[in-house]
């Protein structure tokens, strides 16, 4: 397999690298940012020679106890010299590190085995307790212990400053390069594009729920990457490990749900006549407002009423917003006098006598954007209304409108 501007690290892990104990590295180290390609370069390596590896990922190790079970328990497995039933579970095995070398050679001699192991320590950086006690102990420890066969493989993004001078060779994973980085991405969202297409193609031919269904989603595949777990290259595991999620009926329902919702409040928005549009931002207004306001916020006095819009409000700012709160009822005489004022204002002239304004409510009702607080009577006075939108639908009228909404929103 191709590794994109990886050939020159590459040909030098396959320099290091061999399967020989008198040619092999007493210790390695990959260095280099997040993300670019150490582990699935060194793998692809290791994979290829005819060795035993075993692999620790040194960030979940929260300290060095745990680190030096894990590397026991990883050689003892990956030999195939021993059973996972057959692992010794002492917690008192390794306490420190010079008993982790007793019970490992222990291991070796009981078992005769002296075929060259290679141990890999991922993100040894992250472990977390002291980095340079990690690199002390392990990066000589052929030449101070029985533990021959063992060669020590450190991934890591920064290089502890207690080894600067070590002899010990470096290998470099510079970052990729923006050109690169933005094929690499686009190869991975074209893939999980096609996937996703794919596996929803004979449920829905609908864009808008393709599209949502993949916006859902995404979160959820790509999180193994963020962690670090895996690589966008690694499709087909990433794949496998979020089959069910992809699947999911949340998914599926949600999205088709979401989109309903948002092909049935564009049609409603893009078909409203402008009347009853102006109709919705007033009673709005009207309910998230308070009617002491109404004077000075809806003066017929143009520029005055621009004037007021700019001052700043003096009132405290512990305050609740009023649009954060439920719609409160008003009365419709309220809420038409509203109307006729910022027609008025903003449209300069008066609202035609010929247009049905209550006709235009009753339209409004029906749809549910208009609620009253009376089903039997429509037109009575103590009738109380309230409207039944978002402001960010409400919002999405008056951009239509070029409407300024928020000069007639009391905070």
């Amino acid at each position: 397999m191709s590794i994109r501007e990886r050939d020159q690290q590459l040909g030098l892990l396959r320099a290091f690298l061999t399967s020989s104990r008198e040619t092999a590295p007493n210790s390695l180290i990959l260095q280099g940012p997040t993300s670019t390609g150490k582990s699935i370069v060194l793998k692809q390596v290791l994979g290829q020679l005819p060795v035993k590896f075993s692999i620790i990922h040194c960030d979940e190790c929260v300290s060095y106890k745990i680190l030096w079970k894990k590397i026991l328990q990883s050689v003892q497995l990956d030999s195939g010299l021993i059973q996972k039933d057959e692992l010794s579970y002492d917690a008192l095995a390794t306490t420190n590190f010079q008993t982790f070398i007793k019970q490992m050679s222990v291991f070796l001699e009981d078992y005769h085995y002296d075929e060259l192991h290679y141990v890999v320590l991922d993100r040894s950086d992250q472990i977390m307790d002291d980095i340079e006690v990690l690199f002390k102990n392990f990066i000589k420890l052929q030449e101070v212990s029985p533990l021959k066969n063992l060669s020590f493989i450190f991934v890591t993004r920064t290089i502890p400053s207690c080894i600067t001078t070590s002899s010990t060779p470096v290998i470099i994973f510079p970052s990729y390069s923006v050109e690169v980085e933005g094929k690499v991405l686009e190869r991975f969202w074209k893939q999980y594009v096609k996937l996703v297409v794919e596996m929803y193609s004979s449920y829905t031919n609908n864009i808008m729920v393709l599209k949502l269904i993949l916006t859902r989603i995404w979160p959820i595949f790509v999180q193994p990457i963020e962690e670090g777990e895996l690589k966008p290259n690694e499709f087909l595991t990433l794949y496998r490990r979020n089959y069910k999620a992809i699947g999911s009926d949340y998914v599926i329902s949600s999205s088709l749900d979401t989109a309903w919702d948002d092909e049935e409040n564009e049609h409603q928005s893009s078909n409203l006549p402008t009347i009853s549009k102006y109709i919705l931002i007033s009673t709005y207004i009207a309910s998230y407002s308070e009617s002491k306001s109404d004077w000075t916020m809806f003066s017929r006095l143009k520029d005055y009423h621009r004037k007021k819009t700019f001052r700043r409000s003096t009132r405290s700012s512990n305050r609740v917003n009023q649009r954060l709160l439920d719609a409160s009822y008003f009365d419709l005489e309220r809420a038409l006098a509203i109307l006729q004022a910022i027609y008025t204002i903003e449209t300069g002239s008066n609202l035609h006598t010929d247009i049905d304004i209550m006709t235009q409510v009753a339209n409004l009702s029906s749809m549910k954007l208009l609620l009253k607080s009376n089903n039997n009577d429509f037109i009575s006075a103590k009738t109380k209304w309230k409207i039944n939108c978002s402001f960010e639908y409400v919002k999405s009228l008056a951009d239509d409108l070029n409407f300024p909404i928020e000069h007639y929103l009391t905070e």
